[in-house]
């Protein structure tokens, strides 16, 4: 599947056996199948059942993007589109950070995330340090783990710290920029940022962290 082209198409309401859709799906040009865009799963067609593998992204407004990559490029200036998207416009009461990990998935609800700045937690067995910027409102996902030493996440004063060690991590890229740990890089977690009624529509045995 690596050459393979995948568009996007809004299927909303679409039923497809007996997973029933609230999303946008697509479809690859060369075999027509048809894939969930929330699971990256093809649902039908010749290539039903393939799982598409997720890598890290986040979602946050572009002036913190800079911030933290200030290097970056964009693929495409001029748009069609003059209509600014902002998901923190809407009620952030019922928006969620989603990890999924094989069969385990789990919400953390933002409000509550952003409030202590890094949650420590276990998702299948994985610790995961979630992390989200109540003004920058950036939102990142680690292993905690240092090596193969298991790490717990504070933030104080300002900046993401380690217990253990008290070292000062980039909470933008998971690098210890401080202390004893200085160079070490905590692994990304894929997560997908969604309304917590949309992300139960897709993982309903999901568990909701704070509940």
């Amino acid at each position: 599947m690596h050459d393979r082209r995948i568009e996007g198409k809004a299927h909303v309401f679409g039923n497809f056996g007996k997973l029933y859709l609230n999303a946008m799906t697509w479809w690859d040009h060369e075999t027509g199948s048809v894939w969930s865009q929330p699971l990256g799963r093809a649902l039908k067609g010749p290539y039903k059942g393939t799982q598409l593998e997720m890598i890290p992204v986040a979602v946050m407004p572009w002036a913190s993007w800079r911030e933290e990559h200030p290097d970056t490029l964009v693929l495409k200036v001029d748009t069609r589109f003059n209509v600014a998207y902002d998901p923190f416009e809407y009620d952030l009461d019922i928006y969620v950070i989603g990890v999924s990990l094989g069969e385990d998935a789990k919400a953390y609800p933002w409000l509550k995330v952003s409030a202590e700045g890094a949650v420590n937690d276990r998702l299948g067995g994985v610790p995961l340090l979630i992390y989200a910027n109540p003004e920058s409102r950036a939102a990142h996902v680690y292993v905690r783990l240092a090596g193969d030493r298991e790490l717990e996440f504070a933030w104080r004063g300002g900046a993401l710290i380690d217990v253990e060690t008290g070292s000062t991590w980039d909470p933008g890229s998971g690098r210890a920029v401080e202390g004893e740990l200085r160079g070490e890089v905590l692994k990304q977690v894929p997560y997908a940022t969604a309304f917590d009624w949309a992300w139960a529509d897709f993982y309903p045995e999901t568990a909701v962290y704070g509940r």
